[in-house]
């Protein structure tokens, strides 16, 4: 009985549209800069890039994020981990519209939010996640 009690609500729900507007993706890249001001140091710029739907009707993207760095061999996080990182710009990307082969294109738009964290890490042959 539990089983089609399930089933019902389940169908039940199923033409009721549902839209979600929010954040579309991400990703999280690091550029080596060079030797870091103390020996056997390195400096690296972690940038995170937040996708985030313009039609949106959530939250707006966050002020400040949180990275956290790991040695890679053990998991343990890096000294001062996590790291409350600013947002320190947004662009946004748009296409869409005139697109001759389709038919009423829609426009896409995302809002782009950039953070960015200069750190120097002790150099490490097993590297960081």
């Amino acid at each position: 009985m539990k089983k089609y009690l399930l089933i019902l609500l389940l169908l039940a729900g199923l033409p009721f549209p549902s839209f979600a507007r929010h954040i579309a993706g991400g990703e999280i890249f690091y550029e080596y800069l060079g030797p870091g001001s103390s020996p056997g140091t390195s400096q690296y710029r972690i940038t995170l890039r937040l996708f985030r739907d313009c039609q949106s009707t959530g939250a707006q993207l966050d002020p400040s994020i949180s990275i956290s760095i790991y040695e890679k061999v053990n998991n343990i996080p890096y000294a001062g981990s996590p790291f409350a990182v600013t947002l320190n710009r947004t662009d946004v990307v748009q296409k869409g519209g005139n697109i001759p082969c389709i038919i009423n294109a829609p426009i896409v738009c995302y809002q782009v939010g950039y953070y960015f964290l200069t750190i120097t890490l002790p150099n490490n042959a097993s590297g960081y996640w």
